[in-house]
């Protein structure tokens, strides 16, 4: 008997969002980028302080207003990001924020 049968589970609101993938590792091979991924301000991301590494993957939130806004305006090559993103993605003002993980993947 599968658990939601058996265990009342909680009202949570679900709200379904877009996830982009971009291989980048020019940027992790950049000094500037590594140090803002190593800086002070928190980061969702799998790196820990040191060098960079396959393993490094840091995800970014962007407003899906597609203005700008997000989780890290100040982040190096944010420019070429957006401009990437505003290639794939038509603005959503009633969407939840698209997540981009940027990976450090040899091709």
């Amino acid at each position: 008997m599968p658990i939601s049968q058996t265990v009342p589970l909680p009202r949570v609101r679900c709200d379904l969002g877009l996830q982009l993938v971009l291989n980048v590792p020019e940027w992790f091979a950049d000094p500037a980028f590594v140090a803002w991924l190593q800086g002070p301000v928190t980061k969702y991301t799998w790196h820990t302080y040191g060098p960079v590494g396959e393993y490094s993957d840091v995800i970014v939130t962007i407003d899906p207003s597609l203005t700008g806004e997000g989780s890290n305006p100040e982040m190096p090559f944010h420019t070429a990001l957006m401009a990437t993103v505003r290639s794939r993605v038509m603005p959503n003002l009633g969407a939840v924020p698209i997540l981009c993980r940027l990976t450090n993947l040899e091709a």
